[in-house]
């Protein structure tokens, strides 16, 4: 086998799945014979509770108990890089523009959010960096998208998602079904804090859940292939009551970002 097949067989005997893993196994390649390299990220995001049906809070502490069973996965998987010598980048990428989205009723907007905010990631890093993590990164996805220039193609995106939605909540983007079970998956989120949610606050937060997440991953796309982020693959959990929203308009069909299950849910 190459090398390239070889950290693949690795990863995938620790991991619980990969999904593209042939696209994958194509990123590894490059990152072999170019010495450009594979950039893992992961989606992290502060604890959002919601007090009331108008109000919500955002708690910004770092929560080394929820990080350690991710740490320890992502520990074997940059061993068997290093292994193999095959150069990555490893990212902690928060979505705020998820959070902004999503939760209008949060005020993202002032000084004091975005101290707080960098002092999360800050935190994070810190946290990492004491689990022997070297060159380990933390972003918001704001920075990457400023950086990249595609703060417009995000908004655009999203509203073109979002717009196409109808009063009954059709859209020719996603299926019906796959509506109501992101519709289900909102109103179970705060079921657990419990919060009773009614349908048409679900079916609100499913709209725009649905729009940020086409948005984020086209802009992943062109991340990618600015070279910013190279040979992309994202770290996550194995959910099948998960809606997978990683989807893209306006950029090639056969373009699809890998996804490799450290953890089940």
């Amino acid at each position: 086998m190459t090398t390239a097949e070889n950290i693949l067989t690795e990863i995938n005997a620790l991991a619980n799945g990969i999904s593209h893993s042939k696209i994958l196994q194509s990123n590894i390649e490059n990152a072999l014979e170019t010495n450009s390299p594979v950039t893992f990220f992961r989606w992290t995001i502060f604890n959002i509770t919601r007090t009331d049906q108008q109000n919500m809070q955002a708690a910004f502490t770092v929560d080394p108990q929820a990080s350690a069973s991710y740490i320890a996965m992502e520990s074997q998987l940059r061993a068997v890089l290093e292994r193999h010598h095959c150069p990555f980048k490893h990212i902690l990428l928060c979505p705020d523009d998820f959070v902004s989205m999503v939760f209008p009723e949060l005020t993202t907007d002032t000084p004091d959010y975005q101290n707080q905010l960098q002092g999360y990631l800050n935190n994070l890093r810190r946290h990492y960096l004491s689990q022997g993590f070297a060159n380990i990164q933390t972003y918001t996805l704001s920075q990457l998208l400023a950086t990249a220039q595609l703060t417009t193609t995000y908004k655009n995106i999203y509203d073109k998602i979002t717009n196409s939605f109808d009063k009954d909540y059709f859209s020719p983007y996603v299926s019906k079904t796959d509506f109501e079970r992101e519709v289900e998956w909102r109103k179970r989120m705060y079921n657990r804090q419990q919060l009773a949610v009614p349908n048409h606050i679900a079916n609100e937060l499913a709209r725009r859940t649905f729009g940020a997440f086409f948005a984020e991953t086209t802009c992943l796309y062109h991340l990618a292939t600015q070279r910013i982020c190279p040979n992309l693959a994202l770290l996550s959990r194995l959910n099948p009551n998960e809606v997978d929203k990683h989807r893209t308009i306006d950029i090639p069909e056969q373009w699809h970002l890998p996804r490799i299950f450290l953890l089940k849910a």
